[in-house]
């Protein structure tokens, strides 16, 4: 992963000019926002393209609208070199959309300008912000083609730094798809290159690739001083992350020769340093080292520990993709929401004009009217019919555009609820549902190679914890089974009466074997002659979870009671414990999709937060209420209601 990051964070220093520092930013972008007024229109195309470029890492909407007002007026007055550099920054930003289709698109055409005017600085970009397209499509081959189109124009200009570059990636892709004889020949005058000009950093880079492929070759001596060496360079530059990514990339060597004492010394070293720098990529890779270095030695539960963490972090790494995932989602849904806004906008630029028109047809008739009314009084007549036309006409655009503009705003929260329904679903699947089978995985394949090793302390452990993800797996997939099925639309509503106590100790009975395990005690203190009007597997489906969410956040020892009341059309159906309680500033988040969220129970029980969700769908679905009372350190009250037999 940290290898393909360097290649790409390579590429992009070509495509995209290193910004100035943030505390600055703004204060550029105010001052070319100024010269905007008074700049002639060659100037403002430049300042747009600056402004865009500023833009790529904190807005890309505002990015993505300072290329589109830069290419409008470079096609306004004709300047093929501004046009090209706005379509090359348009297509900066669709490929940080990750759109890569159309930001190819864009890159073509621009190069194409360039070629025309001859511009080859801008070509050898182009060549290379292409590469960097064919290579996210995973065509190395056209990759290598533009990428060595890149280099031999950097040749003919003589930019030896940007030659060193593309040298640098010219390995790395020939190492992808195992041509190693061509990567360690680039590889080799990368270095030679950076030597010839001093340039230190860039020497450090060309010996770490030079060491990653010596190690794929199985040349494991030249790839260990290859490593050092970087490593030696890193120390004397001061590169915090390149010393600890160089440590870790020694220690991998090391284990690959069997000697375990060195490996286990350069990751002892590199890992405090990842944790400080807080590379997550970095981190990860470490924890799952110093997870299979404690699994040789047969120290289990070292290994274990250092699983879990490798695992606490890649789910942070998978949270922070989501997110990511999210906003561009949400940047994407806000570009193509501005287009509408603009689309709207020359519509009713279009409605003044006509009305602008249409006065200045009324005075000029009035004006001639006066002049020769008994010549022309018929034609005064004709206006008039026609001018209510007009109004007629313009009359019911304006109902139209407002009922096209209520069925806009409708989609657009319908697309909301929707989107947020897909990304928890997506988010349960991919992180929730998976999670339970990685422990189960795990844990089995633990067992199975060490069966023989492990004690009978351990191996207890390991059972219990292979029982609870199983468990918490066969919660989550019954709930995410019946809300799939209200998304959807398929739930079967089937209302008849039934007796409540009844139902409540139906409920109790599959929950007694999980509150037994915790020493809980469950009291049904629902009223025998109450019945209910409603759909008893969907009141069944509401009780499951409120017990299951009570015995999770209850201790053990503790108490639970399912109590009723009987009100004039519906009754009220309590469930309270004794356990943590919610905080305040939680409660109004339990029952909101686009809130939700989850907490360990108190032995490490853990959930997704649907079961919450469901219960509000299918309380509604009945007919009734839910809400909750709560005080943190003394216990929770559920409540919902359900209709009354007549």
């Amino acid at each position: 992963m940290i290898k393909r990051f360097a290649i790409l964070l390579i590429a992009l220093v070509i495509a995209f000019p290193i910004t100035k520092p943030v505390f600055c930013q703004q204060h550029v972008t105010d001052s070319l926002k100024k010269r905007l007024e008074s700049a002639e229109k060659s100037e403002q195309i430049n300042i747009y393209i600056e402004l865009s470029r500023m833009h790529l890492s904190t807005s890309l909407v505002a990015a993505l609208n300072f290329a589109e007002e830069a290419l409008q007026l470079s096609e306004e007055i004709n300047d093929k070199k501004g046009r090209a550099d706005a379509l090359n920054r348009k297509g900066n930003v669709y490929f940080l959309f990750a759109e890569y289709e159309k930001s190819l698109g864009f890159y073509l055409e621009s190069l194409d300008l360039r070629e025309e005017l001859g511009d080859r600085e801008g070509i050898a970009g182009s060549y290379s912000n292409i590469a960097l397209i064919y290579s996210e499509f995973g065509d190395n081959q056209k990759a290598i083609e533009y990428t060595l189109k890149s280099y031999q124009t950097f040749l003919e200009i003589g930019d030896k730094q940007k030659m060193g570059i593309c040298l640098n990636n010219l390995a790395y892709l020939h190492l992808e798809i195992e041509q190693y004889p061509a990567a360690l020949d680039y590889g080799l005058k990368t270095l030679e290159l950076y030597y010839e000009l001093g340039d230190s950093t860039g020497i450090s880079d060309a010996l770490n690739n030079l060491g990653d492929i010596y190690k794929e070759t199985g040349k494991y001596d030249e790839a260990l001083s290859c490593h050092l060496q970087s490593l030696e360079l890193n120390m004397e530059l001061d590169n915090s992350f390149n010393i600890a990514n160089s440590k870790f990339n020694i220690a991998q060597l090391y284990f690959e020769i069997g000697d375990y004492g060195n490996g286990f010394r350069y990751l002892s070293e590199g890992l405090p340093l990842a944790v400080k720098l807080q590379s997550n990529d970095l981190i990860m890779d470490m924890y799952s080292l110093m997870a299979h270095y404690y699994s040789i030695k047969n120290d289990y539960t070292k290994a274990l520990e250092y699983h879990d963490l490798y695992q606490q972090v890649a789910d942070s790494i998978y949270n922070q993709e989501s997110n990511d995932r999210i906003a561009a989602m949400q940047v994407k849904f806000e570009a193509e929401r501005k287009n509408e806004e603009i689309l709207l906008l020359k519509q009713d630029q279009n409605i003044r004009n006509l009305q602008k028109k249409k006065q200045s047809d009324l005075i000029r008739y009035l004006f001639l009217s006066s002049l020769l009314v008994l010549v022309f009084g018929l034609l005064g007549l004709h206006s008039y019919r026609r001018k209510k036309n007009t109004s007629e006409q313009l009359r019911e655009q304006n109902i139209q555009y407002y009922y096209a503009n209520k069925e806009l705003m409708h989609s657009e929260n319908n697309l909301h609820e929707l989107n947020t329904t897909k990304d928890k679903l997506f988010s349960i699947i991919g992180h929730d549902l998976i999670n339970p089978f990685q422990a189960l995985l795990g844990l089995a394949q633990l067992l199975h190679d060490h069966s023989e090793e492990i004690n009978h302390e351990d191996r207890k452990k390991y059972c219990h914890l292979i029982n609870l993800s199983a468990h918490n797996l066969y919660n989550l997939l019954q709930n995410l089974l019946q809300w799939t099925s209200v998304q959807t639309g398929k739930l079967k509503f089937e209302p008849a009466e039934f007796n409540l106590h009844g139902r409540a100790e139906e409920t109790i009975s599959l929950m007694k074997a999980s509150a037994e395990k915790k020493g809980i005690i469950l009291l049904n203190e629902v009223d025998k002659e109450i019945w209910g009007n409603a759909d008893a597997n969907l009141f069944n489906t509401i009780l499951r979870n409120l017990l299951n969410n009570a015995i999770k956040f209850t201790p053990s020892g503790g108490l639970i009671r399912i109590r009723s009341a009987e009100e004039e059309t519906v009754v009220q159906i309590e469930v309270a414990d004794n356990g943590t309680g919610i905080p305040e500033n939680h409660l109004d988040k339990l029952f909101d999709l686009e809130k939700t969220f989850s907490t360990k129970g108190t032995s490490e029980e853990e959930g997704s937060g649907l079961g919450l969700i469901l219960c509000k769908e299918f309380v509604e679905k009945n007919g009734g209420e839910i809400w909750v009372d709560s005080v943190p350190g003394q216990g929770s009250s559920f409540f919902f209601t359900v209709p009354k037999k007549s």
